[in-house]
């Protein structure tokens, strides 16, 4: 079966294992995702994956930006822009070249504070059409009124199958009955055994607040927070990586940022471009303070010790529905001077959430043999 999975095809590790771990598990199915040129070298590693590439140029990121305004000012809005990146998924799904499309990722519904997101005029569209679709592993939000939730309410009424990775997301459109889900996020269902496990160094996940609408005085805090508590192992004989799992956020250009009130031989920064080596860079970490949502599943997942700061509810939502032992602090309450209280998921529950996983795919699965 072709199968358009789209997503956020831009480089982040946690969307990327979301793909390869979907290709591993289905790997019968013939898969399409629609990518910038300059992402091509990234995505041709993939087995199983079919590239449609678009040529990156001014036009398009203006046309990208002028839809994202357009949809601010007038939700109701269902113009898709020749030129746009939708324009390109819309145009195949016309044509009739697939024959199932799959929304699949973690963080697909955000919105801004005025009108509807830049993506909900081509979902409402495919959703029009007669192609079956589904949605997969994501949560939903934040919103902020009314008429962006059931705008989605109606749109996950046409789909053949939804599932959410935690029970709030869950909650807003469990009447829908049984093709709604929540299980464990995705990334547990990855395959670790091949990844030697060390303990080398202190990871650190890194983003750059100012891309998430943070204030400018958290953002600060965080800064010197990461600065001092980076001198601080540093000082104590410890190695330490600076990771960025997703360099187009921004990630990579504020570690360099870091770096700069960092001068040590002791430390090393790493930008994800390759799902194993950066699955293997965090296989040899000894602790993770983990900023990015997936360094703490991955944490999780790989057994090892892990401080969290949360700046989203995704992450603080995720902690209570599948392991509220897990020690925490919201960004917004973090001091320049903290000392992180380390956690480690026991290991049958471990097992357990891995297992539950998998179940994201059963409704997909099923559609696509047939059954």
């Amino acid at each position: 079966m072709k199968v358009l999975v789209d997503g956020y095809w831009n480089n982040n590790l946690g969307d990327d294992l979301f793909l390869k771990i979907l290709i591993d598990s289905l790997p019968n199915n013939k898969y399409f995702i629609i990518i910038n040129q300059n992402q091509k070298e990234i995505y041709d590693n993939f087995t199983n994956l079919n590239l449609i590439v678009q040529n990156e140029s001014f036009f398009r990121r203006s046309v990208n930006f002028f839809t994202r305004i357009l949809y601010k000012i007038n939700p109701n809005n269902d113009l898709i822009i020749p030129g746009s990146s939708n324009y390109a998924l819309i145009n195949m799904i016309q044509k009739k070249d697939i024959d199932c499309y799959l929304l699949l990722g973690g963080s697909l519904f955000i919105f801004p504070k005025k009108g509807m997101d830049s993506n909900y005029a081509s979902r409402k569209k495919i959703a029009n059409t007669n192609i079956p679709f589904f949605i997969i592993g994501s949560n939903f939000g934040p919103f902020y009124y009314k008429k962006q939730l059931n705008s989605y309410y109606n749109f996950f009424k046409k789909a053949k199958g939804v599932t959410f990775r935690e029970k709030y997301s869950y909650s807003l459109f469990s009447d829908l009955g049984k093709k709604i889900k929540y299980y464990p996020d995705v990334v547990f269902g990855l395959d670790t055994s091949k990844y030697q496990m060390k303990e080398e160094y202190i990871l650190f996940s890194i983003i750059d607040p100012s891309k998430l609408k943070i204030s400018s005085k958290i953002s600060e805090k965080y800064f010197e927070g990461m600065c001092n508590l980076i001198n601080k192992y540093i000082s104590s004989g410890e190695k330490v990586v600076l990771m960025s799992f997703c360099e187009p956020a921004g990630d990579l250009h504020y570690i360099h940022k870091i770096s700069k009130k960092v001068n040590s031989s002791n430390l090393r920064i790493y930008n994800h471009s390759n799902i194993d080596e950066s699955l293997q860079v965090l296989a040899n970490a000894k602790k993770v303070i983990a900023t990015r949502y997936h360094a703490m599943i991955l944490s999780w997942i790989f057994q090892k010790e892990v401080f969290v700061i949360s700046y989203s509810n995704k992450t603080s939502n995720v902690i209570n529905d599948f392991f509220p032992d897990q020690n925490f602090v919201n960004i917004s309450d973090i001091s320049t001077t903290f000392n992180p209280s380390f956690s480690k998921m026991p290991l049958n529950k471990l097992k357990a959430l891995k297992q539950k996983s998998k179940k994201h795919f059963n409704q997909f699965s099923s559609f696509t043999m047939g059954e």
